[in-house]
């Protein structure tokens, strides 16, 4: 039931339709593998690529959104550059 497997700093990632989660959850566990993370979330389809100023804007917005208390997840199709990304980090 899996869609896709990809290794990923030494660990692996597996995407599977949400309908299909539990059931690769399931096999995983049966398998003896105890996953660090098994959860569903969204992926984007496609990114979008801003200019840097921009792309700081978003990030700025969505750390906004993300440190909000009513808000539990924040997701995004921006195509963040490493660059801009370890900025951010450094920020915070």
């Amino acid at each position: 039931g899996a869609d896709d497997l990809q290794e990923v700093d030494g660990t692996y990632e597996i995407t599977t339709s949400p309908g299909n989660f539990q059931a690769v959850k399931q096999a995983i566990l049966d398998a003896g593998i105890q996953p660090e993370v098994a959860e569903i979330t969204m992926l984007p389809q496609t990114l979008v690529k801003l200019d840097p100023e921009t792309t700081r804007r978003g990030l700025a917005l969505l750390e906004e959104l993300n440190d909000h208390d009513d808000v539990q997840n924040v997701y995004t199709n921006l195509d963040i550059p490493a660059e801009l990304a370890a900025e951010a980090a450094k920020e915070e």
